[in-house]
C-alpha cells in the first residue's frame, strides 16, 4: 500500500479542450505555477488525418505570457523534440513535464505542415505543492 497520498498533492487543469487543430500555431491555455513546483501535461491525440504536429513550450512572469520565452532543456522532464504526432500515432497518449522557476507556462501544439488536421485533448496536472491537501477551489478561475 502507498503511503503517498497523490490525490491531495496534485491538481489537475483542462489546458485545451478536444478539438480539431487545423493550424500551424495552437496555444494551450497559460498555467498560472502558483503553489505548484511542477506541472506534467497529458496530450491525447484522437484523429490525424494530415500533417505532423509538434510541441513549443513556454514560460513567463507576465500573466499573459507576454514575456515568453521557450522553456531550457533543463527544465523540461521528458524529450521535447522527440513527441511529435503524425496520421501513425493518432488515438495515442503522451506526456511531457515542466520543473522551472517561472510563474507562467503553457504548452502548445505546432502544426508542421500546409494543412495539419488533428482532433487533440491537452491536460495539465500541477504537482508538488507547497500545501497540501490542495484546496479544491482556489484554482478555479483557471479553469476552462
Amino acid at each position: 500500500m502507498a503511503d503517498y497520498d497523490s490525490k491531495n498533492a496534485l491538481f489537475g487543469v483542462i489546458s485545451q479542450t478536444i478539438a480539431e487543430l487545423t493550424s500551424a500555431t495552437n496555444a494551450g491555455a497559460i498555467i498560472d505555477m502558483r503553489g505548484y513546483d511542477s506541472v506534467t501535461w497529458f496530450i491525447n491525440a484522437g484523429t490525424i488525418t494530415t500533417g505532423t504536429f509538434t510541441l513549443k513550450m513556454e514560460e513567463g512572469e507576465q500573466p499573459n505570457l507576454s514575456d515568453a520565452t521557450v522553456v531550457e532543456t533543463k527544465y523540461v522532464v521528458g524529450d521535447l523534440p522527440a513527441i511529435s504526432f503524425t496520421s501513425s500515432k493518432s488515438n495515442s497518449l503522451k506526456r511531457i513535464g515542466y520543473v522551472g522557476k517561472s510563474k507562467y507556462t503553457r504548452l502548445s501544439l505546432l502544426g508542421i505542415s500546409t494543412t495539419p488536421q488533428g482532433y487533440f485533448c491537452v491536460n495539465a496536472i500541477l504537482g508538488h505543492a507547497s500545501n497540501e491537501p490542495t484546496p479544491e477551489n482556489w484554482y478555479k478561475n483557471k479553469r476552462l
